[in-house]
């Protein structure tokens, strides 16, 4: 899977690909993106500090995925399945989907929360991937990805 992405439109009436290499109801997904795991604080002490905490992290999700990565957001995954289980299972479950990512982004507030410092931890001494820190009242885009995480994500796509 190489090359550049190209999404297949879809023919609602037949279910079929428009794309004109195939005329099949197929996705292509030539080019490997990076992906980019959204850290930062799920639980709060009200439902209300909860969804501010998860609209964080999906805005810097959206932010992510404009600079061409795709972002990994456990927050958005499982909001509505807070206290259905342990805690345990659910900070097991993020470090489930961090281990195939490329890169760990921080959202606001991360070192209050104990689950994201473990994730840094993992990140940092286990699986070896760059971490980088969201600003405070700043958009990655213009904090971060003026800087290393524009400079890092030029240099992923440029190595594959």
């Amino acid at each position: 899977m190489e090359g550049k992405v190209t999404m297949g439109i879809f023919d609602c009436n037949h279910g079929r690909c428009l794309c004109s290499r195939c005329q099949t109801k197929t996705i292509h997904f030539e080019e490997p993106l990076p992906r980019v795991y959204v850290a930062g604080p799920f639980r709060a002490k009200t439902a209300w500090g909860i969804e501010q905490n998860i609209r964080r992290a999906e805005c810097l999700g959206l932010e992510i995925a404009q600079l061409g990565a795709v972002p990994v957001i456990p927050h958005s995954m499982y909001r509505y399945f807070h206290g259905t289980l342990p805690d345990d299972f659910w900070l097991d479950a993020c470090m489930q989907l961090l281990r195939p990512c490329h890169v760990i982004i921080t959202v606001e507030g991360w070192q209050s929360s104990a689950g994201t410092l473990n994730e840094l931890d993992t990140a940092i001494n286990k699986l070896h991937i760059p971490v980088f820190h969201q600003h405070t009242n700043k958009r990655i885009v213009s904090a971060i990805g003026q800087c290393v995480f524009a400079t890092w994500l030029a240099d992923w796509k440029a190595s594959r």
